[in-house]
């Protein structure tokens, strides 16, 4: 790829990034001010967010490689689809979020939020957040793809979006048509569709006068993000085929004011551990695995089944997350909220990763079923991990002894090296919804915590052993747990021999 084309292609996804900062941040100020404001200015403010940080990761990327789309026509062409798209609705973002503030926030409360509430359109806003959510995960999957040198496996994975690309040209097609909207017919082309890009990056008022009250898009413009993703600096952001992974964005240790701040330092800051974990495991798909039934209490929530699996899901809160529930024939609901309780979350690898075991286990209980048997120091290659004591492996090294080779281990019996451990303390981490009372101050006074905690559940409650795992910040803290739920359950259920150290 020439190095003008990547620059002019870089330029405009830091038009679109800076777009949804600033449009994120008009909303944050409202919300800030109106604390009944509709709950459709949060949603749409996370997904701005969202938009911005998964965006900037394409932005380093190419800064790091501009080579990155050379000789690779499946990746060019979904590329194409996807930021073309993204700067179709940036350009109509831009404008509806400028009609629906302008003035607002000024005169009395009673007067800005009367005109607010004239010009804030739920249905438009709700055809917004859905355009958002869709362009998501072509977002993310072009995270992926970006990070992949395989031609094959590149081809492989634009035909399982290939609908889904479709799905999003008609769409931008349509507002197009509908919106009136003048943005390039392609981000990729090097004529004067390129120049009406830069054109409208040096029109923008707010980057051209920092001195207004809106120069936000100024302190993105300098800020250390930036600086450094110019450097060639900063680190790629979370990779992969990553259909569902747009959650990551959100940072574990962010607190609520970091999590409604749209501020593209802070987001890229806190999406940084996330970043690496994702892209060192590998992963390559998140997905929420319904462990209850629940039927929608409003309008905004999903309903689902036991083992459903919701799928692009995203950060709200520690608690709340949206997604879509994958129903049959690969169709998606609309988007919706869940609860982090009522789900367990797991990550798809694409390489899986090598775990030896810590004891010898020959007898599993009859009641959880495909449990893998092995000897001390085996070798395992872990598939999949999960927020939940049993993880997705193989036995490694090809054995033939009649032992069943796939299927499931406990977590308290496998050992990874350090680098691993930090990785998937990170993951855990981010999904984690701690327990308040649960002191982790020491291991001693957390495992007998945990004990009585498992003493006091029932056993045969899957819904609430699944809201247990999810208190769980680090691997250390789920072995915890999974070696306490192995002990009551052998106890229950006396058909498991003793894994011995």
């Amino acid at each position: 790829m020439e190095a003008s084309l990547a620059l002019s292609i870089t330029a405009s996804v830091l038009r679109i990034v800076t777009i949804s900062v600033e449009a994120a941040k008009k909303l944050n100020d409202i919300r800030c001010a109106w604390t009944r404001a509709p709950v459709t200015v949060s949603s749409l403010c996370s997904q701005l967010k969202l938009t911005a940080a998964s965006l900037s990761q394409i932005q380093s990327l190419l800064l790091n490689d501009d080579s990155v789309l050379m000789d690779k026509p499946d990746l060019m062409a979904t590329f194409d689809t996807t930021l073309t798209a993204s700067l179709v609705l940036s350009t109509w973002l831009e404008k509806y979020i400028q009609k629906i503030t302008m003035g607002i926030l000024d005169g009395s409360k009673s007067t800005w939020k009367m005109k607010f509430k004239t010009l804030w359109n739920e249905d438009e806003v709700k055809e917004l957040s859905q355009q958002l959510h869709t362009q998501q995960g072509a977002i993310s999957t072009l995270v992926g793809l970006l990070q992949i040198d395989s031609i094959s496996e590149i081809r492989t994975l634009v035909r399982r979006q290939e609908a889904h690309l479709r799905r999003i040209a008609a769409n931008t097609q349509l507002l197009r048509r509908t919106h009136s909207i003048d943005a390039p017919e392609s981000i990729l082309s090097t004529d004067k569709t390129n120049d009406s890009i830069f054109n409208k990056l040096a029109d923008s008022e707010d980057i051209a006068c920092p001195s207004n009250d809106g120069g936000f898009e100024s302190v993105v413009l300098s800020s250390k993000v930036y600086s450094k993703a110019f450097t060639g600096i900063l680190v790629s952001h979370p990779g992969d085929e990553f259909d569902d992974a747009r959650t990551i964005i959100e940072g574990e240790a962010a607190n609520d004011e970091a999590l409604h701040t749209p501020s593209v330092s802070n987001l890229m800051r806190v999406s940084n551990a996330m970043t690496l974990a994702v892209k060192n495991l590998r992963i390559f798909d998140i997905c929420a695995i319904c462990n209850v039934h629940y039927v929608a209490a409003n309008p905004e929530e999903l309903t689902f089944k036991e083992c459903w699996y919701i799928k692009n899901i995203r950060k709200i809160d520690a608690s709340r997350y949206s997604g879509q529930v994958l129903h049959h024939k690969g169709k998606l609901s609309p988007p919706g909220i869940f609860h982090r309780t009522n789900v367990v979350i797991a990550f798809q690898v694409r390489k899986s990763f090598v775990a030896s075991t810590n004891r010898t286990f020959t007898r599993p209980t009859s009641r959880i079923k495909n449990l893998i048997t092995f000897n001390k120091g085996d070798k395992f290659d872990i598939q999949e991990i999960e927020h939940s004591p049993l993880w997705k492996a193989n036995i490694s090294g090809g054995r033939t002894d009649g032992i069943m080779r796939h299927g499931y281990i406990w977590v308290d019996m496998i050992d990874v090296d350090n680098s691993l451990r930090e990785d998937i303390d990170t993951l855990l981490r981010h999904f984690s919804y701690p327990h308040p009372k649960i002191d982790r101050t020491s291991r001693q006074g957390f495992q007998k915590q945990v004990r009585g905690i498992f003493r006091n559940s029932s056993l045969t409650d899957w819904q609430e052993l699944g809201k247990l795992w999810t208190h769980c910040s680090s691997l250390a803290e789920l072995q915890v747990f999974t070696e306490e739920f192995r002990c009551c359950e052998e106890k229950k259920f006396g058909t498991m021999e003793r894994a011995q150290a």
